[in-house]
């Protein structure tokens, strides 16, 4: 059965289809559901890890017995289903913890930009009627001027005078089991709002059944792997970072890599120290690599750039003639200085991609999946797949 079949719900759950009628009863399992089977499928698998500001490592069974515990505390806190919790702050591991652990509690996320205003954060918190926070510690005065009461710390900083970091004050709440899990597909999962390019951010609401459709629908096309290591370095709180990195990596088992800023040191390190394979970003960034390193090389000299380009496309010829990919191992003394010698794939998308980075990319052996999507639609809804890469081209539209 060809990998890039959109028309085929079975294939693309065939991964967990042994876990129909244990873990899970719909036509696609929640997202509390599919986060139980993949802790159950994969628990010594590294789920999270960051470097900064300590490296930090949680496998899949520690960061499920995590989640859950974040969900106990909430329901312990006295919060219901359906009540509304914000989370906000840069991308780490305890963001994505707590993210899954307002899920698992019944009550829905409301991811926040971190970078937002005190104006545009008391709106969005009077608006969506937010009654507790995961936010930076940074912000605790912010939150709590606007009532929200319960607040918890994804930082360790205490600059603010609180300290309700969350390691620190889950230690009150042992419990890593929970008796029920949310099943109803069509429960909302968390409201994301819009950039608000057409007035006031609007707050789109998806449910359970909008993200895990999604998620299997990109795996058919992206070959995700248990043995991946993603980088996830684009704001966590949008639509396209959680779905295409953080939701689709835990789908599969594969590990995620934090990275703190968009600092080209810093990211080289995290590239090479955890062998990143997939790697999540928008046009302009694949551009000021692509462009950095064929600088360099043009630095080498003339006659040695000459020989470097020349090979690259004769990379390319074998490639689309053939089907084979020696740009891999051709290039990755070249690859290596951008920290992509163990890259197997990059997503692009929130904007076209220039042909000419994807060609040169694809001729160093780097595969390229490229998509569109927005808020509404959870948000892929086009992917362009590995098998039958077409330049220019956003892919096929994904059914339903």
């Amino acid at each position: 059965m060809a990998r890039n079949n959109y028309n085929t719900r079975f294939d693309t759950l065939s991964k967990i289809r042994d876990c129909k009628g244990i873990d899970y009863n719909g036509d696609w399992p929640t997202i509390p559901e599919l986060l139980r089977i993949s802790a159950k499928k994969f628990p010594n698998n590294k789920c999270f890890e960051t470097f900064v500001p300590e490296h930090l490592v949680l496998t899949y069974s520690q960061a499920y017995k995590i989640m859950l515990r974040i969900a106990n505390m909430i329901k312990s806190l006295g919060f219901k289903e359906d009540d509304k919790i914000a989370i906000s702050g840069k991308n780490s591991p305890e963001w994505a913890l707590s993210y899954f652990g307002v899920m698992f509690s019944g009550c829905i996320a409301v991811p926040l930009d971190n970078a937002l205003n005190e104006e545009e954060v008391s709106n969005l918190v009077k608006f969506a009627g937010i009654k507790m926070a995961f936010i930076d510690s940074s912000k605790f005065k912010l939150f709590s001027s606007l009532g929200v009461e319960n607040l918890v710390s994804l930082d360790k900083e205490t600059e603010s005078g609180y300290d309700k970091y969350l390691f620190e004050f889950l230690e009150g709440y042992q419990n890593d089991e929970i008796k029920e899990i949310p099943s109803d597909l069509d429960k909302c999962a968390e409201i994301l709002f819009t950039s608000g390019t057409t007035g006031f951010p609007k707050g789109v609401v998806l449910t359970h059944k909008n993200l895990s459709s999604d998620i299997f629908y990109a795996q058919n096309n992206m070959w995700i792997l248990p043995s991946d290591v993603f980088y996830l370095i684009l704001p966590i709180h949008h639509a396209y970072a959680l779905m295409a990195a953080l939701l689709v990596s835990l789908s599969a088992g594969a590990s995620i890599v934090f990275g703190k800023r968009m600092v080209v040191n810093e990211m080289l390190r995290d590239l090479k120290e955890a062998k990143v394979t997939l790697f999540l970003g928008v046009p302009a960034l694949f551009n000021k690599l692509i462009n950095g390193l064929m600088n360099g090389v043009k630095k080498k000299g003339k006659f040695k750039y000459w020989i470097v380009r020349r090979l690259m496309k004769l990379s390319g010829f074998i490639r689309a003639t053939f089907g084979v990919n020696p740009g891999k191992k051709m290039f990755k003394f070249l690859t290596k200085n951008i920290g992509f010698e163990n890259m197997r794939i990059c997503i692009s998308g929130a904007g076209a991609l220039p042909k000419s980075t994807a060609v040169q990319f694809r001729q160093l052996g780097v595969q390229f999946v490229e998509g569109y999507g927005m808020t509404e639609t959870s948000p892929i809804s086009t992917l362009n797949p590995i098998e039958g890469y077409k330049f220019g081209s956003l892919g096929k539209v994904f059914p339903e």
